[in-house]
């Protein structure tokens, strides 16, 4: 049963197949930074259970987590009343919902200094975006210019959004925005999307700097649905989008080659973003061990040492996913021990 707000949401999870003796568990929400079901499949529709009818707004979720890099859910349909910092970088993953209006509505997330509020700068965009948070700076989604007015529509015209979060949940010793060569855009670019999306709205992505000298480089937003469609994007080609601590959140395009397999040496989890992919994980030596034919926003919690690739869907289609996995030798913050469990304690974060 979902949430009245979400009545125009296109919910429609895809299924998971085991193989003979695999067992695959719902993924639930947890704070335990050693994961006790990590080394089991997991699966989960993530526009299901943000759409659930008892779940409270503004509320984050942890839902996924290697190490102190998570990802949080949240679901809104109303502005935050308040801004906060993180302990380190954030990269806020705005899903798409289905229903048009929501999805086409420009939402704006203002930056601010964490000691006087003074304001830095916003970006404001659509779903189908990823905006950045960047350490050490307050940021505010849904901030109302004075006098603070909200706009309190009926039950019946409420839309709700949902998004991801990909964070720190405790102290981590890398973060993209401080580096002093960036390992990945936190800028946008035009997209020319493929004939058969020409007809789909992506959006646009508005970035301004009051204080560029504290926000340039560091405050910015990608167009995600516009990656997705893009024709001038190689498929099976993971980009890194995003990084936090040792652990990294790749972007892919596939239509169902079959041609490449992908492996993390810790357990890691696929997000199905655009589209319905099929996917096929097997062992070391080949043998299948399950199959799934992913419905848009469908999560699975892959087990260490599991290949996965994508493989011709049932219905052919052309698909966008995140692969949130631990960094490998030679990326960013891979030489970077894991933290003890139970994470750090709170730190205090200034503007660097």
């Amino acid at each position: 049963m979902y949430h009245p707000n979400c009545k125009f949401w296109k919910i429609k999870p895809g299924t998971f197949t085991p193989g003979p003796g695999v067992e695959v568990v719902q993924m639930e929400a947890f704070r335990d930074p050693a994961d006790p079901c990590r080394d089991k499949f997991g699966w989960m529709n993530l526009r299901a259970r943000a759409g659930s009818v008892n779940r409270l707004e503004h509320v984050l979720e942890i839902v996924m987590r290697i190490d102190n890099t998570v990802i949080e859910m949240a679901t809104a349909s109303e502005p935050l009343y308040f801004g906060h910092s993180n302990w380190g970088d954030e990269f806020n993953l705005l899903f798409l919902t289905g229903d048009d209006l929501a999805d086409q509505f420009p939402a704006r997330t203002v930056f601010t200094d964490t000691e006087t509020g003074e304001q830095l700068g916003y970006v404001k965009c659509p779903n189908g975006c990823m905006t950045v948070h960047p350490v050490g700076i307050s940021h505010w989604p849904g901030m109302l210019k004075e006098p603070h007015k909200i706009f309190n529509p009926p039950d019946e015209l409420r839309r709700k959004v949902f998004a991801a979060v990909f964070c720190s949940a405790g102290r981590v010793d890398y973060n993209e925005t401080l580096a002093s060569k960036p390992s990945i855009s936190l800028s946008d670019w035009s997209h020319e999307p493929l004939p058969q999306f020409a007809k789909v709205k992506t959006g646009e992505i508005k970035v301004h700097h009051d204080r560029p000298e504290l926000t340039e480089g560091r405050i910015g937003a990608r167009n995600l649905l516009g990656m997705a469609i893009d024709a001038k994007r190689p498929l099976e080609t993971p980009e890194a989008i995003a990084r936090v601590g040792a652990v990294t959140l790749d972007f892919i395009t596939t239509e169902g080659t079959g041609g490449r397999s992908y492996e993390s040496a810790d357990h890691s989890y696929l997000m199905s973003f655009f589209g319905e992919p099929a996917v096929e994980f097997t062992d070391a030596s080949g043998k299948m061990l399950a199959y799934a034919q992913m419905g848009e926003t469908d999560a699975i919690r892959i087990p260490a040492g599991v290949k996965f690739r994508f493989v011709p869907p049932a219905t052919p289609n052309h698909a966008a996913l995140f692969w949130m996995r631990r960094s490998v030798a030679g990326e960013p913050g891979s030489g970077l021990p894991a933290p003890a469990a139970g994470g750090h304690p709170l730190r205090k974060v200034v503007n660097a």
